[in-house]
């Protein structure tokens, strides 16, 4: 667990564009039946890219030291993350088979992070969100990695959120 300082809400931003990339293309309808690999792309991209945008936003709020922009900023991030996780641990949702374990990783860790983001929606000062613990990325960072690989995403999630 780190604290939120500058420097680890950089990190946040990079943690939130690793598990991400964007597609102006609207996301397949999930079914019943496992998604192909085409189809698993395009909703994954779907379910991550909107983390990216609230990551650069609260790390400009905290930029600026603006608390009131950074707990909304903060709240937006916590809905995204909570978003996120219900669209990974969706029983509606058939995800390929060979990412189905990383897959439960992202939801976890949605899960965890929307938590963090949840207290820091809640502070009265930057000092005060600096002591905000966030769980280790290492596990989602490697699972987001390997998705996109079984999906033939780019590994620049920056790119690919556009």
């Amino acid at each position: 667990m780190t604290s939120l300082t500058a420097r680890a809400v950089a990190a946040l931003a990079f943690v939130a564009l690793t598990l991400a990339g964007c597609s102006a293309a609207p996301a397949p309808q999930p079914s019943a039946s496992a998604m192909s690999i085409e189809e698993a792309g395009e909703f994954y991209l779907d379910t991550v890219c909107p983390t990216n945008a609230v990551g650069r936003d609260l790390a400009q709020a905290y930029s600026a030291q603006d608390v009131e922009a950074f707990t909304a900023a903060a709240a937006v991030a916590r809905d995204e993350y909570k978003e996120s996780a219900a669209r990974f641990g969706s029983e509606e949702v058939a995800w390929p088979a060979e990412i189905e374990p990383d897959i439960i990783i992202l939801r976890d860790a949605s899960i965890a992070i929307a938590a963090s983001y949840e207290t820091l929606s809640q502070v009265t000062s930057l000092d005060e969100a600096d002591q905000v613990q966030f769980p280790s990325s290492d596990d989602s960072a490697g699972a987001a990695g390997r998705i996109r690989d079984v999906l033939g995403l780019t590994s620049d999630a920056a790119e690919s959120c556009g």
